[in-house]
C-alpha cells in the first residue's frame, strides 16, 4: 500500500508523475481510487516519458557574414532572420529563460545542460506564449532575474541541426549548432553529426565556448 492523498474531482484514470528534472526520465505512478475521495497511491508500472534532447555547442567568429556562404551551402532552408529577447531567472535545477519575439509572441523555456566548451547533450521543455512581457514579469517578481541577452538570429536548417548566426548585443558574433536527437538515439551519432558541421563551416576547436551568452555578458561586464 502506497502513501495516502486527496486531490479533489479526481478520476480513477488519472495519473499522477513524480521526480526530477535531473534525469532524462520522470518515474510516472498509477492511482487506485477506492469509492470515498481518498486514495492510495502504488508504484505498480514506470512510464518513460521522453524529454526532448539535442547536442548543442557555442563558437566565437569574426564575422557571422563569413560563415553564410558557407552555411547556406549546407543547409537545406533558410536564411530566417530572428530577433530575440532572452530574460533568465534564478533557477538552481538547470536554466529558466523567457525569450521574446514580439509583444504577442514567446517561449519560456527551461534547459539543462553541462557548463562546458565543444559538443553537450542539452535537455529542455518549452512552453509557448502570447503574453511574453506579463509573464516576464511575474517570473522576475517570483524568482529575480539574473540577466538579459538581446540578439539577432540568422537560422538555417541543415537536415534535423539548426546552425545559428548570432549577433549578440555587447557581446560579438558567434555560432551555435543543435543537432535534434531523436528518443532513442544515443548522444554519440549527435557529437559526431557536430564536429563534422562545424569543421564543414572551418570554425576550429579552439574557438569553442562554455556556458550561455548570460554568462558571457556577466564575464565581460564584471
Amino acid at each position: 500500500m502506497g502513501e495516502k492523498y486527496r486531490i479533489p474531482n479526481a478520476r480513477s484514470t488519472d495519473r499522477r508523475c513524480a521526480g526530477s528534472l535531473d534525469t532524462r526520465y520522470w518515474p510516472c505512478y498509477i492511482v487506485q481510487f477506492p469509492s470515498n475521495p481518498w486514495f492510495y497511491v502504488s508504484r505498480v508500472e514506470t512510464v518513460h516519458h521522453t524529454m526532448p534532447r539535442n547536442i548543442e555547442l557555442k563558437a566565437t567568429v569574426d564575422s557571422i557574414g563569413a560563415l553564410v556562404p558557407t552555411a547556406s551551402g549546407l543547409a537545406d532552408s533558410g536564411p530566417v532572420e530572428i530577433d530575440q529577447d532572452d530574460t533568465f531567472f534564478d533557477c538552481p535545477n538547470g536554466r529558466l529563460k523567457l525569450r521574446e519575439f514580439s509583444p504577442l509572441d514567446g517561449e519560456l523555456i527551461f534547459y539543462r545542460r553541462p557548463d562546458e566548451a565543444g559538443p553537450k547533450e542539452s535537455f529542455y521543455v518549452i512552453a509557448r506564449t502570447s503574453t511574453p512581457s506579463a509573464l516576464r514579469e511575474a517570473l522576475s517578481l517570483a524568482y529575480g532575474t539574473v540577466g538579459r541577452v538581446r540578439k539577432h538570429r540568422t537560422l538555417y536548417l541543415a537536415g534535423r541541426t539548426r546552425i545559428h548566426l548570432d549577433r549578440v548585443e555587447d557581446l560579438g558574433d558567434f555560432l551555435e549548432l543543435e543537432v535534434v536527437l531523436s528518443e532513442d538515439e544515443t548522444a554519440q551519432s549527435g557529437y559526431d553529426e557536430a564536429h563534422q558541421l562545424l569543421a564543414s563551416l572551418g570554425v576550429h576547436a579552439s574557438q569553442l565556448r562554455a556556458g550561455a551568452y548570460v554568462d558571457l555578458l556577466a564575464q565581460r561586464h564584471r
